[in-house]
């Protein structure tokens, strides 16, 4: 376990280590326009991305071992999945292996009293039209809208070059396979998750998406879990960015060494790395739920690159 001082967002989520925080990401609205930094680092058009920092493996010994890693609480099995626990039972125990994150904390006290004063305040939640058959990205967020259309626009310049589009089984460089975030910025909770699949059998469509996809099980069950797949539940809604926005098919870019974003052309992977950046930086939420260990990967690299201190608990 590490400690800290302050970071921009608290993440929690089963599979990723958890971050906690004592400060919020700035607000602000700049329109998207990619910067020369996102080829900084570009040695030959068409590379794979060798990102240290997007290292990805699905089901391979690196995940497992970095799943493993995780259980170093001292709980048994019996509290920790003991669900008839009540919430002043579970406080204690929280407080009892994690004083970070205890109510005592005057930082934690404090982020509640933030959270609280963010609700009361927050946007509704609104949920986009989904078509049968769409022909464009629904209307999400007037800021996103804005930001969305300028990062694809942006996107198609920088694939105008051939060489760039290196063949890959399992990625495609249609426009329309792009996956286009749920809410804006000011709403109280940011969902950060990897990338959206293109498997026909776990979406009604593939073309034009958001990230709310309830068609597919596992958005499904994320988005009922927070109460969120029906407006009259929720009053407020959620900010959700996807790491990179672009639908792959799991199993025939991973090939045999389980690699999935580390199949995609270097120069597409930093510049939705830089896009996705810019919505975490925009939002105000003080929770940040992680989905996944490329998107938890990657908000790691996102606190460290301005220098953010967090501190990861292994769970």
């Amino acid at each position: 376990m590490t400690t800290s001082t302050a970071a921009p967002a608290t993440n929690t989520s089963a599979s990723a280590p958890v971050t906690t925080t004592a400060t919020a990401p700035v607000t602000a609205v700049p329109a998207f326009t990619p910067s020369d930094s996102s080829q900084e680092k570009t040695s030959k058009k068409g590379s794979l991305a060798e990102d240290e920092e997007y290292t990805d493996t699905a089901d391979g010994d690196e995940m497992l071992a970095h799943q493993a890693s995780y259980h170093s609480l001292p709980l048994d099995d019996n509290q920790l999945y003991d669900v008839s626990l009540t919430n002043d039972e579970i406080l204690n125990l929280i407080s009892k292996v994690l004083p970070e994150l205890s109510p005592e904390n005057p930082l934690i006290t404090q982020l509640f009293a933030d959270i609280t004063a963010h609700v009361s305040a927050a946007p509704p939640l609104l949920l986009p039209h989904i078509a049968r058959s769409p022909t464009q990205w629904p209307s999400t967020n007037a800021i996103m809208d804005q930001m969305w259309d300028e990062a694809v626009s942006a996107e198609q310049e920088l694939m105008q070059d051939d060489n760039l589009k290196t063949k890959r089984d399992g990625l495609s460089y249609q426009r329309e396979y792009l996956v286009k975030p749920l809410g804006g910025p000011d709403d109280p909770l940011l969902v950060i998750s990897s990338y959206p699949t293109s498997d026909p059998a776990t979406s009604v469509h593939l073309e034009y998406g958001t990230t709310n996809d309830m068609s597919n099980p596992c958005m499904a069950r994320l988005y009922t879990k927070l109460g969120l797949h029906q407006a009259e539940l929720r009053s407020t809604g959620l900010f959700h960015v996807d790491i990179f926005p672009r639908r792959l098919n799991r199993k025939k870019i991973a090939g045999n060494n389980g690699s999935i974003l580390g199949r995609v052309p270097v120069e597409l992977l930093r510049f939705r790395k830089e896009f996705s950046f810019q919505c975490i930086k925009m939002s105000c939420a003080r929770i940040a739920l992680i989905f996944g260990h490329s998107a938890n990967t990657a908000y790691q690299s996102f606190l460290k690159k301005h220098k953010k201190h967090f501190t990861v608990l292994r769970l």
